[in-house]
């Protein structure tokens, strides 16, 4: 891969966000930020990112972010062009899955207002922060090796998953929020 930017990995604490955070460092990124709910966690993926960079002018930061709380997303975002200056990647990786199979009839609406909150408005929030961003920001060369490449002001990734495209038993409030996730995607142009 050709990682020559600053990143944002939201959600980077544990799991798939850990494991994408890491690998921009591996592969040469100037920057990661690791943005996560839980400090300590997204404290211990940079301390890894940190380890494993060949980029020896590297620098990372860990910051808390709280996707359901718009003050939060945009006080991240802030933070981040302060210290960075521009954002060429922000991959969202932040999500709850379902720990039991529930029948619609014993679903509670905070239950399903819970997914939706992390796994949809949160994804919008990112997005929309992350759009204003990089819509404001110089468009650079998307490779110096390769001109032909193009030039670009970001890249959003939304992670979803098999619950984004098929509907999966006793896990409504997940499959919903999931298919908002690619509905969001699909959309934000």
């Amino acid at each position: 891969m050709d990682i020559t930017g600053n990143a944002l990995v939201v959600g980077g604490g544990g799991g798939i966000g850990r494991a994408c955070a890491v690998l921009l460092a591996k592969e040469g990124a100037c920057g990661v930020v690791v943005a996560d709910l839980n400090l300590q966690a997204a404290s211990d993926t940079l301390a890894e990112c940190e380890t494993i960079t060949p980029n020896k002018t590297f620098k990372g930061k860990a910051l808390k972010i709280d996707v359901t709380q718009e003050y939060s997303v945009c006080e991240v975002f802030s933070d981040i062009v302060q210290t960075f200056g521009r954002i060429d990647y922000c991959v969202n990786c932040v999500g709850i899955g379902a720990q039991e199979a529930t029948d619609i009839t014993s679903l509670s609406l905070t239950e399903f207002q819970r997914f939706l909150d992390i796994n949809a408005t949160g994804m919008f929030l990112v997005t929309k922060q992350a759009s204003i961003v990089m819509r404001s920001q110089e468009a650079q060369l998307i490779s110096p090796n390769s001109l032909s490449r193009g030039e670009t002001r970001g890249c959003i990734v939304n992670l979803g998953s098999a619950s984004s495209l098929v509907a999966s038993a006793g896990v409504l409030p997940y499959t919903a929020s999931k298919h908002a996730a690619i509905g969001l995607s699909k959309n934000s142009g």
